[in-house]
């Protein structure tokens, strides 16, 4: 039986993207898993400052943002501040599946 999860807006856990071959930051608004077993993401993502985006993303390309300090990385212009450090669950990208 399919599975969905629905964050409200002040709860969405921080996330990045695949997008192009470029990780893109986000903000999970729901996850699910189909009859398959095969999980999705639903994400607003940002390319540039600007533009926000909403699509769905298979697994593979969602991960947790762990923020900068974390991977060593800069943030560009497009960063904000991240509200879901840390692991979520048991799923492959860090989501818990089984809620």
């Amino acid at each position: 039986m399919p599975v969905v999860r629905t964050y409200r807006p002040d709860r969405r856990p921080d996330v990045e993207v695949l997008v192009d071959g470029r990780w893109c930051q986000g903000e999970l608004r729901q996850w699910s898993v189909d009859a398959d077993k095969q999980w999705s993401a639903q994400v607003s993502w940002r390319r540039e400052v600007g533009h926000t985006y909403i699509d769905t993303f298979p697994a593979e390309t969602v991960r947790l943002d762990e923020g900068p300090a974390v991977r060593g990385e800069p943030r560009d212009d497009t960063s904000r501040t991240a509200h879901g450090h840390g692991t979520v669950g048991g799923s492959r990208c860090g989501f818990d599946v089984t809620r």
